[in-house]
């Protein structure tokens, strides 16, 4: 199964990947991801690095930020985005083939704002983390829209009920994808390659 996990910082991704890999036997691989992508190239960081991973082959996978968030950094931080023109589309195509459920981590403005209130050493003020939130939310909104399955996490109220829920729902969506047409851009292989891993 793959699940995809990105929002905005102070949202507890990074603790919701380590709750998922350790209901899951065995332990499912956790994939991060921190800043702007090493490959200069969305597509290259968030989609080829999967080419390795096939649907019902027995390899669970959690991966901690996405795509998605080049629709967000870029902006926030003043940086050249590095998924130009319609990757985000071709980038959720791919993953929507592979099974990929979509993991939004939020919580109320106020609480993440109380948060960074708390931690005076992350590297956003209010306002970079308020437009950030919206612009987490336009995306998933807009990711929902193409058909993707978007669930949300909020780190102040789910528990493991939640957390079962999404493992429930990645098993599905990865059952369905195993049993459609072979996904890849580069030659599939019928052995399990994990290489893509790191």
């Amino acid at each position: 199964m793959l699940i995809i996990i990105d929002g905005v910082d102070l949202t507890g991704k990074s603790t919701l990947a380590a709750r998922l890999a350790g209901q899951i036997f065995p332990p499912a691989f956790v994939q991060h991801h921190a800043g702007k992508p090493t490959t200069g190239s969305a597509w290259w960081e968030y989609a080829a690095s999967l080419d390795g991973y096939i649907p019902g082959a027995g390899l669970d996978l959690i991966v901690d930020r996405s795509f998605v968030s080049e629709r967000v950094w870029p902006i926030i931080f003043s940086r050249g985005s590095m998924m130009p023109g319609n990757d985000f589309d071709r980038i959720a195509a791919y993953l929507r083939r592979l099974g990929a459920v979509h993991i939004h981590a939020f919580r109320p403005l106020d609480d993440m704002l109380a948060s960074l209130a708390e931690n005076p050493g992350e590297p956003l003020d209010a306002k970079q983390l308020t437009v950030a939130s919206m612009l987490y939310n336009k995306a998933y909104t807009e990711l929902s829209a193409m058909g993707d399955l978007v669930m949300a996490w909020d780190y102040d109220h789910c528990g493991e009920l939640d957390v079962q829920g999404f493992i429930k729902e990645a098993r599905l969506a990865e059952l369905r994808a195993s049993h459609s047409e072979p996904v890849g851009f580069i030659r599939r292989t019928a052995h399990r390659d994990f290489s893509f891993l790191g």
